[in-house]
């Protein structure tokens, strides 16, 4: 059985990853053009996207452009585009071992003060 730290580690990495894939699919969608036209060869690289299909990604002096599957946009990124930074080499350190302090009245104690 897993120990509670493992399972606050991998989920809080599993967050960070999803997080990673929602910033940069955000960035990536800004540069999304509606009608673009496949160059003729194969393409300089793949993504598989799932059930066998691929964006194919081609490169030209000044922009590299990516193809999905039965659309007829393409993403059409600047050579000279930064890629985005994403947060996915984060470190979790779950609060193990800290002392925590937590402060809570109950409204009906008649110890405590009335707000």
């Amino acid at each position: 059985m897993p120990a509670a730290f493992d399972l606050a580690r991998r989920y809080a990495e599993a967050l960070t990853a999803l997080r990673a894939v929602h910033d940069f699919d955000a960035w990536l969608g800004k540069h999304w053009q509606a009608h673009c036209s496949a160059p003729a060869g194969p393409p300089t690289a793949e993504t598989p996207v799932g059930s066998g299909q691929v964006i194919a990604w081609y490169e030209s002096a000044g922009v590299v452009s990516g193809f999905l599957p039965g659309e007829d946009g393409c993403f059409q990124v600047p050579r000279g585009e930064r890629l985005p930074e994403l947060a996915v080499g984060e470190t979790f350190t779950p609060a193990y071992g800290r002392d925590v302090l937590i402060s809570a009245a109950m409204r009906d104690d008649p110890g405590q003060p009335e707000r």
